[in-house]
């Protein structure tokens, strides 16, 4: 009986685990299915926003960039997206992976905000700083001569180095030698090399503020030969005798010393200055000095003018050399403070009336510029030059960056509808012709010709805040293209005849193309013309305005390789045909009006001479802008491209031809 208790027993115990295993799995399975259906939560959401610096109040240097480095709490989220706006895009603008790039000087706050939910943000207070501009390159005004430069045993050579760009902070030099013994460097910070024994030594010279920017010079110092000589007296320290003109038509003359006796030479005039020292002859003074006598045209632009004199031996028809340089003397012509001017406008535009100028004041001092080519000149019902503005910079209440068209970077787009409205209405009756075959073809295949696009629309008298009410052609560019930097050429070429590859188009494949059949690529009114000297400035300049087109300049940034489109409407010229002063419009400006910008050329640039370009001298022979409001040359902003549109009579007289 005993036995058969204990096996019922197991029996049973057996049945109840069996039992309790199915129960358990059945629940196991019910749990598992319950979470396949989602009866269980499985995304883990954002509770926060979190910077791997820790700092939410950050600094940036002006045209830099730098990357917020936010992310989510907690880090296992399921979406870890963020999105990033400014509220002042134009101080620093933010990209969609949170990289900063910097604009203007000033605060601006960056919020981040979680795409899980827009509830959770995070503000970053931004600091715009005055960027810091650092040595790139280091360059000789004059150039260098050809190396090895040779030196006499103690002669001295003085280096005209400069660091650039000539806004960086620190623009320290610091010269070595390789010897001593041959180069001496009399201050390592000034420039001053004595020839100081027989032999060939390389002076370096480096950039204080980045020692990887540097120069090597070889320099060659041998005993003066025995026989006669000349030298110019000069100041202590000064290497070239400068003498100062006025600037009517007379002569000037200076001293040459001669020792040993006579050097059978010739004074010549070198480079620009041919163009206005018109005769040169040489006086036997006494035994020791000769007496050189210039004659000078008149300087009749308002331009201080230089011209160099060296002097040729006649025996070895090279140029006589002082401390390893061609001896020379600088002739000084000022400038003329009365020129007379004459003013060019495009063609189609009506000369402001004496009374409808208006004087600049000199940076808010109360006193004003007398000369009357200066001015600026007001857009009114009555003129007939074109202004189109940016609505980001005239306070339009649906402009902005954060408005439906922002065009804060679209200033190509401006100059493009400036010349558009100013080419539509020189071309009203071919366009009229045109409108009417195109209707009447229409009509003959059933169809009817939408003349709207031909009839741009551009009201002037409006209220700054109206500005997106003024131009139907800029509001076109608004709408279809991107808010950035463009080619005012090819905007145009858009516009008139088609761009399948337009770079700027907010949906491709669209273009206006208005004229296709009129225009092309072939046979375009459109020209751009780059621009690096005086000469090819003022004879692009001079030849638009002789062939009747419209004009646009590219402004280029010397030192911070920035582009900025505006329109010139006319050009002022001194007695001599030089471009003295141009009128424009540019669309970062509120005031609707013309101004006059200056036409000035950097220091040391010989204006009459072909240049000597050196290979980090990109801009350094282009016509730069005198701002007369401030008073002063700019160092930054000089004319890079001229962009052309002409009235095209050609290509219109071989569409009539074709289309009778």
């Amino acid at each position: 009986m005993r036995c058969i208790s204990e096996s019922r027993i197991f029996l049973l115990w057996s049945l109840l685990v069996k039992k309790f295993s199915i129960i358990f799995l059945s629940t196991l399975t019910v749990l598992f299915f319950s979470a396949c259906n989602n009866n269980y939560p499985t995304t883990i959401p954002v509770t926060g926003i979190a910077l791997r610096s820790g700092k939410t109040a950050i600094s940036v240097e002006n045209r830099g960039t730098r990357q917020i480095g936010a992310y989510v709490v907690p880090e296992n989220a399921t979406n870890k997206n963020l999105t990033y706006s400014s509220d002042d895009e134009m101080i620093a603008s933010v990209n969609d992976e949170g990289l900063i790039t910097t604009h203007n000087e000033g605060t601006v706050n960056i919020t981040i905000t979680a795409v899980d939910n827009p509830a959770v943000s995070k503000q970053v207070t931004l600091t715009v700083t005055k960027a810091i501009v650092r040595v790139t390159s280091i360059e000789f005004n004059p150039p260098l001569p050809a190396e090895p430069i040779e030196m006499f045993l103690n002669e001295m050579y003085k280096f005209d180095a400069k660091a650039m760009p000539e806004e960086a902070e620190n623009r320290k030099l610091k010269f070595d030698t390789s010897n001593f013994r041959v180069a001496w460097v009399e201050d390592i910070h000034k420039g001053w090399i004595r020839a100081d024994g027989e032999g060939e030594a390389t002076v370096t010279i480096i950039a204080d503020d980045n020692p990887f920017v540097k120069r090597e010079v070889r320099f060659k110092m041998i005993r003066k030969p025995a026989g006669s000589s000349i030298s110019i007296e000069t100041p202590p320290n000064i290497e070239t005798l400068s003498v100062l003109c006025e600037s009517d038509e007379g002569d000037v003359s200076f001293t040459v010393k001669t020792t040993n006796g006579k050097l059978a030479y010739t004074p010549e005039v070198v480079g620009g200055g041919k163009e206005w020292v018109t005769s040169v002859r040489k006086d036997n003074t006494d035994a020791s000095t000769d007496t050189v006598h210039l004659h000078l045209k008149k300087n009749k632009t308002v331009w201080y003018r230089d011209a160099y004199i060296k002097f040729k031996d006649t025996s070895t028809h090279k140029y006589v050399k002082a401390a390893g340089k061609d001896l020379q003397v600088k002739i000084i012509q000022k400038r003329n403070e009365h020129p007379v001017v004459t003013i060019k406008w495009v063609h189609g535009i009506t000369p402001p009336q004496d009374a409808e100028k208006r004087q600049i004041e000199i940076g808010g001092t109360g006193t004003y510029h007398q000369m009357p080519y200066v001015f600026t000149w007001d857009e009114t019902a009555g003129t007939t030059f074109f202004n189109t503005r940016k609505i980001t910079h005239t306070f339009v209440p649906s402009g902005g960056y954060h408005g439906p068209r922002p065009d804060g970077n679209q200033c190509w787009a401006k100059t493009d509808a400036n010349m558009l409205h100013w080419w539509f209405v020189q071309n009203k009756d071919n366009i009229e012709q045109y409108k009417i075959k195109k209707t009447a073809k229409a009509a003959s295949e059933g169809k009817i010709f939408d003349s709207t696009p031909y009839e741009p629309v551009y009201t002037r008298g409006l209220a700054d805040n109206q500005e997106d009410q003024k131009s139907s052609i800029a509001n076109l560019f608004r709408e279809k293209c991107k808010n950035s930097g463009g080619n005012p050429a090819r905007g145009l070429q858009w516009y008139l005849f088609g761009l399948d590859d337009f770079e700027l188009l907010r949906n491709k494949g669209y273009s206006p193309a208005l004229f296709k059949d009129v225009f092309n690529q072939s046979n375009t009114p459109i020209e751009l013309v780059t621009i690096r000297t005086k000469k090819e400035f003022e004879d692009t300049l001079k030849a638009a305005l002789n062939a009747k087109k419209a004009v646009g300049l590219n402004r280029y940034g010397a030192q911070d390789n920035t582009q900025h489109a505006i329109t010139l409407w006319g050009a002022a010229f001194d007695e001599d045909d030089n471009i003295i002063a141009i009128y424009v419009v540019d669309n970062n400006d509120v005031p609707n009006r013309v101004f006059t910008y200056g036409i000035q050329y950097q220091d040391g640039v010989d204006i009459y001479a072909e240049p000597d370009y050196e290979h980090n001298d990109r801009l350094r022979y282009n016509p730069y802008f005198f701002n007369y409001s401030n008073n002063s040359l700019s160092k930054n902003h000089c004319i890079g491209e001229i962009i052309t549109l002409d009235k095209g009579e050609d290509q219109w007289a071989e569409w009539k031809r074709n289309n009778p």
